[in-house]
């Protein structure tokens, strides 16, 4: 593929979460930014792809001049070596857009609060992608149900193992839990997979050897598990909106992240992506 399709995306007014093919792949929030541009080839499939933006933050009182435009807006393009989204047009592939537009002008007193659109508003979109070289290993997982009791204690364990053996610096174990999300990464973006295999051992090498590295706990209770891929997968969040695994060290300043999006394959839980 000669160009790497990235979305950009941006908020003015609002949160927003950015989905692509029911895949988080970013949320916004505008008092801190207004504009993120990623690759997303790991979350595009051949044939058709949906795109969906989900206002997140709680409706208040409109913060801003009457008539004026709330909006969250998606672009897809492709950029080739050395464009960069936000500077050059890319080639366009699909854009959405979710408006919430304020009133025009007061007709009457507006109570303390009131809401400028309900939370959760939302807006979908679909494009087609004649073809696509790459099969992802999460796209032929079967669906699954994920609100039950016993798959959230399921995930539970999984993630507090994932992060005894992260505690532990276990590179081994790691790897060979993250190897479908990383496989499927290197794949989409030609990236050699054993020179990231050896960069993720070195990064762990270098917690370990950090006094200040520690896993952050959490509690079952702390657990805000998000169905996504159609059900294919969990994404494994607390109720901040943070990622399940995180944690300290001198590198990355007050904390890590890593998502960790988990499927359900030969009858045990696994990182997908």
């Amino acid at each position: 593929m000669n160009k790497i399709i990235h979305a950009a995306m941006t908020v003015a007014g609002i949160d927003a979460r950015f989905l692509v093919n029911d895949i988080a792949v970013a949320n916004l929030r505008h008092r801190r930014s207004t504009f993120s541009a990623l690759p997303i080839h790991e979350f595009l499939v051949e044939g058709e792809n949906t795109l969906q933006i989900v206002r997140t933050d709680a409706p208040k009182e409109a913060e801003s001049e009457p008539g004026d435009e709330l909006f969250a807006s998606l672009t897809l393009a492709g950029f080739a070596v050395g464009e960069q989204p936000g500077v050059d047009p890319g080639d366009r592939l699909s854009t959405l857009r979710l408006s919430i537009a304020t009133p025009a002008a007061p007709t009457a007193p507006t109570a303390p609060g009131a809401p400028v659109a309900p939370v959760g508003a939302s807006v979908q979109g679909k494009f087609a992608l004649p073809s696509w070289p790459h099969p992802w290993s999460w796209a032929a997982l079967p669906a699954f149900d994920w609100s039950g009791a016993k798959a959230v204690a399921l995930v539970a364990q999984y993630l507090r193992a994932f992060a005894d053996k992260f505690q532990q610096g276990d590179s081994a174990w790691l790897l060979a839990e993250l190897q479908q999300k990383m496989g499927d990464y290197c794949r989409a973006y030609g990236i050699d997979y054993t020179g990231e295999a050896a960069e993720f051992s070195a990064r762990m090498g270098r917690r370990m050897a950090d006094p200040s590295f520690k896993t952050i706990p959490f509690a079952d209770a702390d657990l805000a598990l998000q169905a996504c891929a159609q059900g294919r997968l969990v994404e494994c969040t607390v109720k901040t909106g943070e990622p399940a695994m995180r944690w300290h060290d001198a590198r990355v300043g007050d904390r890590g992240t890593m998502v960790l999006r988990l499927g359900y394959a030969d009858r045990r839980l696994r990182v997908f992506r």
